[in-house]
């Protein structure tokens, strides 16, 4: 990860070496990306992690609750019938908190993507043109023209 934003970072000075303002620019939102990210990450890890042990204390505290009662006594056939029945759940509480991250980044791309929809559309005469001198030509910036382009079908 660190050495990506090395290599961006060159890439940037040598590309836009005379643009040192909008490297600048560039860099500092790249910085705080990475920032975000090792915050996201971080916390993902930690969900993980509490999801991958919450099994584990679940049957530690349902034992040490049943044996703190007077007169419960932990026998084998308590001790198995629990621990198949906190395996059984053990699926459904790794599910949970997955269901619900996925969830939400559900909701924060549908907004969007409604934010883009609803968007106006930009009229074709804001398209950038090439300049030389003082008229603009009707080319625009970027054309292509006799491409190849491959083609994917699977036959």
């Amino acid at each position: 990860m660190f050495g990506k934003r090395v290599s961006f970072r060159v890439l940037m000075k040598y590309v836009l070496r005379y643009k040192d303002y909008g490297v600048a620019i560039v860099v500092n939102l790249y910085d705080k990306e990475m920032k975000f990210l090792l915050r996201f990450l971080l916390w993902r890890t930690l969900v993980i992690t509490l999801v991958a042990v919450a099994p584990v204390v679940m049957s530690v505290v349902s034992f040490v609750t049943f044996m703190s009662v007077p007169g419960n006594v932990l026998l084998p056939n308590v001790i198995f019938t629990s621990l198949s029945l906190f395996n059984l759940l053990r699926l459904p509480l790794t599910i949970v908190p997955m269901l619900i991250g996925v969830l939400v980044q559900l909701v924060v791309s549908l907004q969007r993507f409604s934010q883009l929809f609803l968007e106006e559309e930009r009229p074709e005469d804001s398209i950038p043109l090439v300049s030389k001198g003082k008229e603009a030509q009707n080319v625009p910036i970027l054309q292509l023209s006799d491409g190849m382009f491959c083609n994917f079908d699977i036959q």
